[in-house]
């Protein structure tokens, strides 16, 4: 007796190997008919155990006689070969049996591996959301950074032009500062000078007096009725004369103090300006020491690959960072060698000629190619302007790099190619008929009997 294998109820629409399930079924389908076989066999032969028995009593009558003896021996023989063959029937049927069930745990099994290669693939889906999460989290923490640095970028030139501007002005108030301690030194020699005639004077009229009564008493009446404080009067305003004597600008040393003041308001301006600039550079530092090493490993990479097309066609080529105080400046430095007696030189419009330069640009791109992900790119007619034996190794090395496993896909769009040229079988040629002159009907064009025609001209030739 057998049982059908019921449908499964889950993970039905899995994918499974559909050869393996084949072969199961198969095994089953020639199980069952064997079986199928066995029974009718059995049927049969119980049959004609049934006939041996009605017939048995007739052997035994038949044994009396000597003459059929040897005839009844060989057909006792006969039955028992038929009687052992039944005796084995069962056997038989429990072998088989055995086996159907073998094949029916393997059934299991299959089921089994299948449901945990799922339950795999459900668990990569999910790690493979995870990394991708993780690497946006990464890209705006990167977007955060170079925000961050910006700012700085930003600010450090701001303080840049303060700290100019402030340099300038403390130039000239610094000089504005000599000229004034100048004057002063002017003014003092002269004050010196009148203090010293004055003195000069003095010691005249003491002479003059004692030479001369007559100008003294003159000079006496000129005093006479004047009080102490007239006189005081008088000498403080012939100080103040020789005061006008020690500076000819009174405002000169209002104007000196005031600058001073602001050059000292302007030091500690400069002195914050520059603490705020040390900062500055220290922040800048800081968050260079964290992207610059990772911007070298990066250019690394893209100088490795570029390199490696290079050396494909007997060149060399190296991609540098040219980097500059000033961020602004830096830049990337494609160098190429075309030619065994050159060194490197700097990809530009003077040194290599137009189709050097297509190379040189497409096998950038392709470098890049490992450090950006992408479906899919497209290369618009690069073959354009370049000499046949560039195109030939541009177009070589670009089907090797697109036809290899776990790469993006390459659609190159050109209005013509050269001949013998290499092919690979994981390409496809697509050749778009279009304009004016294109027939009305388009399935008279048809490429594929073109070529089948072609192909029977060429082996008929």
């Amino acid at each position: 007796m057998t049982r059908g294998i019921q449908q499964g109820m889950f993970w039905t629409d899995q994918p499974v190997d559909e050869a393996e399930k084949n072969e199961i079924r198969r095994k089953i389908s020639e199980v069952e008919a064997e079986w199928d076989i066995l029974k009718a066999k059995n049927t049969e032969v119980r049959e004609q155990m049934a006939g041996f028995t009605n017939s048995k009593k007739e052997i035994n009558d038949d044994l009396a006689n000597q003459k059929h003896r040897k005839r009844y021996r060989e057909r006792k023989n006969e039955l028992q070969k038929a009687h052992n063959a039944y005796q084995a029937i069962p056997v038989k049927l429990d072998t088989e049996k055995r086996a159907l069930d073998q094949k029916r745990s393997e059934v299991e099994e299959a089921r089994a591996a299948n449901a945990q290669l799922s339950f795999d693939l459900d668990n990569a889906h999910v790690d493979k959301a995870k990394a991708t999460l993780q690497h946006h989290a990464a890209i705006v923490a990167i977007r955060t950074a170079q925000d961050v640095l910006l700012e700085a970028q930003i600010r450090e030139i701001e303080a840049r032009s303060d700290v100019q501007g402030l340099k300038a002005r403390n130039t000239e108030l610094v000089q504005m500062l000599e000229e004034e301690k100048h004057n002063i030194a002017s003014f003092s020699e002269e004050s010196q000078r009148a203090r010293r005639r004055a003195e000069e004077a003095q010691s005249k009229v003491i002479e003059i007096f004692a030479r001369d009564e007559t100008r003294k008493d003159l000079l006496e009446s000129l005093a006479k009725d004047r009080t102490v404080e007239d006189i005081d009067n008088d000498i403080v305003a012939k100080q103040g004369s020789i005061e006008l004597i020690q500076v000819a600008n009174p405002g000169a040393l209002r104007e000196f103090e005031k600058r001073a003041r602001e050059i000292e308001k302007l030091r500690s301006k400069m002195e914050s300006s520059t603490a705020k600039l040390d900062h500055l550079n220290r922040q800048i530092t800081k968050i260079r020491e964290k992207w610059e090493p990772k911007l070298d490993e990066l250019v690394g990479k893209i100088s490795d690959a570029f390199s490696y097309n290079f050396e494909q066609i007997n060149c060399a080529g190296e991609i540098r960072i040219h980097k500059d105080e000033d961020f602004d400046q830096w830049a990337l430095d494609i160098m190429v060698k075309f030619r065994e007696n050159e060194t490197l030189q700097q990809l530009n419009q003077h040194r290599q000629s137009g189709g050097e330069r297509a190379v040189s640009t497409i096998f950038y791109l392709m470098a890049l190619q490992s450090m950006a992900q992408s479906p899919f790119r497209v290369v618009d007619e690069i073959n354009q302007g370049m000499d046949p034996r560039n195109e030939r190794m541009v177009h070589e090395r670009m089907v090797e790099i697109a036809c290899r496993e776990h790469t993006s896909q390459y659609f190159l769009i050109t209005p013509k190619l050269l001949t013998g040229l290499r092919y690979d079988p994981r390409m496809r040629v697509l050749c778009i008929a279009s304009g004016t002159h294109m027939p009305k009907d388009g399935k008279k064009l048809d490429f594929a009997r073109c070529l089948k025609i072609h192909k029977r001209i060429a082996a008929g030739g």
